[in-house]
């Protein structure tokens, strides 16, 4: 009797803790999902196409509710489950009871990619549940994997986006000719001044981006890349300059140098003939 006893209260605990740590992971995505087109980066308005999967996995609860948050423009969603389907149309938030017989849930998302102002990333697709376990187990869940990440651009952020490296690859390249030249004692005060106002415009610029100013942006990195190259140009003429300089010295001690020796070695001969008489 004190066996059974120690069985069932051991399946109990086991049941309850069984029970205590589904919540998490009654829903989970299939391997090899979610697919998505495209991936990275969509442009403003064109087409993006989301499939996800959910697979049972453990203990099924007294109630489940899938939720669904959409952040895209002109949506269609297709949820199938136990054979049936149901669509909904231009909905940004979905909730849908889920039955305990359910094994697979397929969501099929279609829709355009929404406006912005900058380079943003958006959540396109993001999944979870409400389960319902008993009282002290239930609530929402966030589903791992589940939610679809994009950054959405227009050519005219890309374009700034754009111009906007070039400037900052362009003011890394002008830094280090201008330090070569402070390494050998040339002086850079106006180098440095130039590089300073690039400096400037390429912040200016960052920050036009940002607020969707990207007209200005563009504008303003494309200026800085002049100011730069010039910059670049100036530096390496300079660079060239000292290096014959430096050549030139080297030359000039060299031929000095050549000169003593020879001077020493006639020296050095006359008196050899001199003591010979």
């Amino acid at each position: 009797m004190k066996m059974s006893g120690f069985i069932i209260l051991g399946m109990l605990v086991l049941s309850i803790g069984i029970v205590a740590g589904l919540p998490t992971n009654y829903l989970v995505v299939e391997k090899g999902y979610p697919k998505v087109s495209p991936v990275g980066v969509v442009k403003i308005g064109n087409p993006i196409a989301i499939d996800l999967v959910l697979e049972k996995q453990g203990v099924v609860p007294q109630e489940a509710r899938l939720n669904l948050t959409l952040d895209i423009a002109d949506p269609i969603v297709y949820i199938t489950y136990d054979s049936k389907t149901e669509s909904f149309i231009g909905k940004r938030q979905i909730e849908l009871n889920i039955p305990n017989s359910t094994k697979l849930v397929k969501i099929s998302l279609r829709g355009n990619a929404p406006k912005v102002s900058s380079l943003t990333e958006i959540d396109v697709l993001s999944t979870k549940m409400y389960v319902y376990y008993d009282p002290e187990n239930n609530g929402y869940i966030n589903i791992s994997n589940g939610t679809v990440r994009l950054n959405v651009t227009d050519v005219l952020i890309s374009q700034a986006l754009s111009e906007i490296g070039i400037a900052e690859s362009k003011l890394s390249k002008a830094e280090n000719l201008v330090k070569g030249l402070e390494s050998r004692g040339v002086n850079t005060t106006s180098l440095n001044s130039r590089l300073k106002v690039a400096a400037e415009s390429i912040n200016i610029a960052k920050e036009e981006q940002a607020s969707g100013a990207v007209d200005m942006a563009s504008s303003n990195a494309m200026q800085a890349t002049v100011l730069l190259n010039g910059i670049i140009s100036q530096a390496q003429k300079q660079n060239v300059s000292v290096v014959k300089t430096s050549t030139y010295k080297k030359d000039i001690l060299i031929g000095v140098g050549i000169v003593i020796v020879l001077v020493i070695v006639v020296l050095l001969l006359r008196a050899r003939r001199d003591e010979l008489g």
